[in-house]
């Protein structure tokens, strides 16, 4: 790689042996250089499997530093690779990206039509549509395939342990497992017996619409490069989860609306096929259903037309609990930081446990890398790969761990601070409530003090006053602040002195005949009365300094 040509930089050296770690800038070079690699020895399949699961491991000694690393990791020096190689490589993952979001929109429109298909309730074509959602489902299974395939290439940018991963070995195969079985629900295109239940299977299909909200999460955020980068630096993801959850709290009225609409129009026209009847009586028992009316004036008698009902039933609980959620979200904020809370403490003792296992498992396989060179066979071989596969995953388990634990924390940090206190919503209102309390407190010492300093020379028995006179007492007639701050002010001349000598706990001995014990004793009162009055001054700054305003906010902005 010293070299500065294209040329010069293709004729790399040999691949690392299985206990060496491949040097950095290493991945552009192989991929680049098509045709240098002639004299080297073809591997076969499962040398090539063993590889790919025993990476991990085979990195422990000398790159164990990327695996526990929360960031994002290139393993690429860009500033010693040829410019035109780093070039093909961006240009190629770039090519690779618009090709993932093109096979998304293919998926997107083959679960349209799908389900448009599992809609017609013509029984001469019955077998022929079956047929013919069969093979459209085939073809979406090969684009979900390629689009994995896809996904295990990108995956070794983030993770040097997936590195060169195929759909078998990605850490992505059990999503894809998961959406090849979603495409295979279906009812089967010969049907030689249970004729009713497989033909109930069709009613699911809708289920593959979900692959209108992935290709829209691409269609919106993933294709605009200026959001793909700002996601990056503000560590926002951009996922498919993350435009739900976003859009159902920033627009409630439009996703609740167009989600009750789809619902309706689902229901209606899967209930007219189950039970033949018109479309418009199927809306019309949509409506009833979701609406938790049932009038009655229409019931479903075949089995199709009741799965339809408790799928309904089902709609109209979800519909009802969204209410629900949205009616406290206006009226009332969450307990999320709780949860949250509640959450990290969670993940900490995970990371503690998984911490443990990976050192358990690390220590396991050394000890059975010893045992394999002194007794050598397929039984330890098969020891140490299994081992390996296992010390893999563990440590992949315990970085998105420490990545989920990270990601919350910061986010019960950076929840709803207001920039100009630094406090939250949660901590802003305990001050004010602490404060509030501290006031009243001090406000209940100082009338019960004023009523002792006024009895306090007088020959009156307490029962026999009456609520004006303690009134009287604490709030005296044609008093207003600026006379008790002058008072105040006199008082503190009386005990402290006017600076001149020290002279005024001596003339307040002399004038009213207290005590050094209770001179020291209203030295300390007053002492404190200052402290809460400038608690309260601050207090009375703060809340002019955080009043309403309406202040851009990047939450709520229109990517």
């Amino acid at each position: 790689m010293s070299s500065k040509t294209p040329k010069a930089a293709t004729e790399t050296p040999p691949p690392p042996s299985d206990h060496t770690a491949p040097q950095s800038g290493d991945f552009i070079v192989r991929a680049s250089g098509g045709g240098g690699g002639g004299g080297k020895k073809k591997k076969g399949a499962l040398a090539s499997l063993k590889r790919t699961i025993t990476k991990g491991p085979r990195l422990l000694g000398r790159r164990v530093k990327h695996f526990f690393r929360d960031e994002l990791h290139v393993d690429i020096h860009y500033k010693k690779a040829p410019p035109k190689l780093v070039t093909k490589e961006l240009a190629t993952l770039e090519v690779l990206s618009v090709y993932h979001r093109w096979l998304r929109g293919v998926q997107a429109l083959l679960s349209i039509a799908v389900f448009a298909m599992s809609m017609m309730a013509i029984p001469a074509i019955e077998t022929t549509v079956n047929w013919t959602i069969w093979i459209l489902s085939l073809c979406a299974c090969a684009v979900i395939a390629k689009t994995y395939h896809i996904k295990a290439q990108y995956s070794g940018v983030t993770n040097v342990l997936f590195e060169n991963r195929n759909i078998l070995t990605s850490p992505y195969f059990f999503h894809m497992a998961f959406e090849i079985i979603l495409w295979n629900i279906q009812t089967p295109p010969i049907l030689i017996f249970w004729k009713p239940f497989f033909r109930l299977i069709n009613y699911f299909i809708f289920l593959r619409l979900y692959s209108i909200v992935i290709y829209l999460n691409n269609a919106v955020y993933v294709y605009r490069t200026f959001c793909r980068a700002m996601a990056a630096i503000s560590d926002l993801p951009l996922s498919t989860s993350f435009l739900i959850r976003t859009s159902m709290v920033y627009h409630k009225t439009r996703v609740g609306l167009s989600v009750i609409f789809l619902m309706w129009l689902t229901v209606g026209f899967m209930y007219a096929k189950a039970e033949t009847v018109a479309v418009s009586d199927g809306l019309w028992f949509s409506f009833q259903t979701l609406a938790t009316l049932g009038y009655g004036d229409f019931t479903p008698i075949t089995v199709g037309g009741r799965a339809v009902a408790f799928i309904a039933w089902l709609f109209s609980f979800f519909i009802m609990a969204y209410l629900i959620v949205v009616g406290q979200m206006i009226l009332k904020d969450t307990d999320y930081n709780m949860q949250l809370l509640s959450y990290c403490h969670d993940l900490t003792h995970q990371l503690h446990t998984r911490s443990a296992w990976t050192i358990q498992v690390a220590w396991a396989l050394r000890k059975a890398q010893k045992q394999r060179a002194a007794n050598p066979g397929r039984r330890a071989e098969l020891k140490v790969l299994l081992l390996s596969w296992k010390l893999t995953h563990v440590i992949a388990a315990l970085r998105r761990t420490r990545q989920s634990l990270n990601a919350n924390q910061k986010s019960f940090r950076e929840t709803q601070v207001n920039p100009l206190t630094g406090l939250s919503a949660y901590q802003y209102n305990q001050f004010v409530y602490e404060t509030h309390a501290a006031a009243r407190r001090l406000q209940r010492v100082k009338d019960v003090d004023r009523v002792y300093l006024t009895l306090r020379d007088r020959d009156i028995v307490a029962s026999s006053l009456t609520r004006k006179d303690i009134e009287e007492m604490i709030i005296p007639t044609g008093s207003n602040y600026l006379e008790e701050e002058s008072a105040l002010q006199a008082a503190n001349e009386l005990l402290f002195g006017s600076g001149s000598g020290g002279g005024g706990i001596v003339q307040t001995v002399a004038a009213t005949g207290l005590s050094a014990e209770e001179v020291e004793m209203w030295k300390k009162k007053v002492q404190t009365l200052e402290d809460k009055i400038t608690l309260l001054g601050e207090t009375i700054d703060a809340l002019s300094a955080i009043a309403v305003t309406h202040p851009p906010s990047m939450s709520h902005s229109q990517v």
